[in-house]
């Protein structure tokens, strides 16, 4: 069956597309603010395209008449212009900007216009969270807010991205990594089920263990996988029998990191996270095991 990828005129749906199911969330920027951003970048470039017209006649009309008529307006577009132009662009393309999260998939509306995925037309969702942290006085940090970034992977199409643009962008992109993941789980499972080898980019697992492109580990030596924070960074850390780090795994490397853990969990292989951050692997943790009893139970 070809994957259901169809484009709609730039506006926010009123209804919900034909098979998509129940409206779950929705996320929709503000117009007025794009708005206010366009008519401050345009505001900049009318600005200097005034102050040079003004520059130039004023050159013109001196006697004799100045040569070089154009180094005002080439000075004064360093300011305007840049500042301009970013405004402007950023203003075209935030007035329209919309992500709808229903049962069966998920459809993200912007200034191009609209694209609507339903689960099965999804192969990977790549998730991360940071925590952002200032130094208040004596070495003491303090978390000063989160954020967060999901990119949708489609068979077909271009990718789509739930970040800082949107309004409460953290719960959202954790809701829709969420249902994501309910929804293509069942075919990692049964994939593993009949004994393939299920891959995480650049990871692979089946029954007899995990593998990477450097080395295999059967499960026998494996004691824990962790998701362990460094910096701005987090990283999945195979630790074996014998306490010893094996190998680390890049958690932004990794696609469909809520089914990753699930999996893991289901091999008895999913340890606690851990590290100062470590609150932000605890809520992938606890939402992969959240998934993992609902799935048992249904």
């Amino acid at each position: 069956m070809a994957p259901h990828v169809s484009f709609v005129p730039p506006q926010v749906p009123q209804s919900p597309p034909s098979g998509m199911g129940r409206l779950v969330d929705r996320a929709k920027v503000s117009v007025v603010g794009g708005w206010v951003v366009l008519s401050v970048g345009v505001m900049l470039l009318v600005a200097w395209a005034g102050l040079s017209m003004a520059l130039v006649i004023d050159q013109l009309r001196r006697t004799p008449p100045a040569s070089n008529v154009w180094i005002g307006p080439l000075v004064v577009a360093f300011f305007f212009v840049p500042l301009g132009v970013i405004f402007t662009v950023k203003g075209l393309r935030g007035r329209i900007l919309c992500m709808e999260l229903f049962e069966r998939g998920v459809v993200f509306t912007n200034y191009r216009g609209g694209q609507t995925l339903l689960w099965e037309d999804i192969t990977a969702v790549y998730w991360e969270q940071f925590s952002h942290r200032t130094d208040v006085a004596l070495g003491l940090e303090v978390t000063t807010h989160r954020t967060a970034k999901l990119t949708i992977v489609p068979r077909f199409g271009k990718h789509v991205v739930v970040d800082e643009r949107f309004p409460r962008h953290v719960e959202l992109a954790a809701v829709i990594r969420d249902a994501a993941g309910e929804a293509m789980l069942p075919r990692h499972e049964a994939a593993l089920m009949r004994g393939e080898r299920i891959f995480f980019g650049p990871v692979g697992i089946d029954r007899w263990g995990l593998h990477t492109a450097q080395a295999a580990y059967p499960w026998e030596i494996v004691a824990a996988v962790r998701w362990e924070p460094d910096g701005p960074s987090a990283w999945y850390s195979v630790y074996g029998t014998n306490h010893a780090r094996l190998t680390t795994l890049s958690a932004s490397a990794i696609p469909n990191g809520i089914i990753f853990q699930i999996i893991l969990e289901r091999l008895g292989k999913l340890g606690a996270s851990a590290g100062a951050d470590a609150a932000l692997g605890d809520g992938l943790l606890t939402a992969a095991r959240r998934l993992l009893t609902r799935s048992r139970v249904s």
